[in-house]
């Protein structure tokens, strides 16, 4: 999305990472209290928040960017908003046995890290989702990232249930700003439904805003 948009990526957790990785205060204190490797479920906002304080600490933030894992609760959508001015929550949601099924097939390109899928997969109704092996193109082997595992998997979607979903549906009623996109697919089969979505809105036709 970022590439087609040309806007600016942001992912929570790689700046997670970046931050143990490189051992700054705040990887530190990650570290101590979690280990190597972040836990699958949300982390205090204490230790979120000021990675996207001092992201933008001192400049605006872009118009639009693209922008993953978070927030995914109440006080994260709050925090959120001292940065952003956020018009409409795109939720992109799957049925959980879908999603388990899938993520058992997934593994990542070393190179790009996109998620690639090499087998086909047989749904109940009988349709079948094609396997996803394009990526960079990059010579060197997919490995399972052990984000994958299965009882990762669980504490994810417990934490979503949990938290997410609440937080989501407070904001369907109270504000609209939820939309909702029901699929079973892949990213990649998604992407068309999400351009559609984003087209409008990037180019300043949604709400006379960009």
């Amino acid at each position: 999305l970022a590439s087609k948009f040309k806007i600016p990526h942001v992912c929570s957790r790689r700046l997670i990472n970046l931050e143990v990785k490189h051992d700054t205060a705040l990887g530190v204190q990650i570290r101590a209290e979690f280990g190597r490797s972040p836990p699958a479920g949300l982390l205090p906002i204490s230790l979120v928040a000021p990675l996207f304080d001092q992201l933008w600490s001192g400049r605006e933030p872009p118009h639009s960017l693209v922008l993953t894992g978070y927030p995914r609760n109440a006080r994260q959508w709050s925090h959120l908003k001292r940065h952003l001015a956020i018009e409409e929550i795109l939720h992109i949601r799957t049925h959980p046995v879908f999603t388990r099924n899938s993520v058992a097939q997934r593994v990542e390109c070393q190179a790009c890290e996109s998620g690639l899928y090499p087998h086909e997969l047989a749904l109940e109704d009988g349709r079948t989702i094609p396997a996803v092996e394009e990526c960079c193109s990059a010579v060197s082997e997919p490995v399972h990232n052990s984000r994958d595992a299965a009882h990762v998997l669980e504490e994810r979607l417990s934490a979503y249930q949990a938290e997410t979903l609440p937080w989501l549906e407070s904001q369907r009623d109270s504000g609209g700003l939820v939309r909702d996109i029901w699929v079973d697919a892949r990213w990649p089969q998604v992407f068309p439904l999400v351009e559609q979505v984003l087209d409008p809105v990037l180019r300043g036709e949604h709400r006379g805003k960009g």
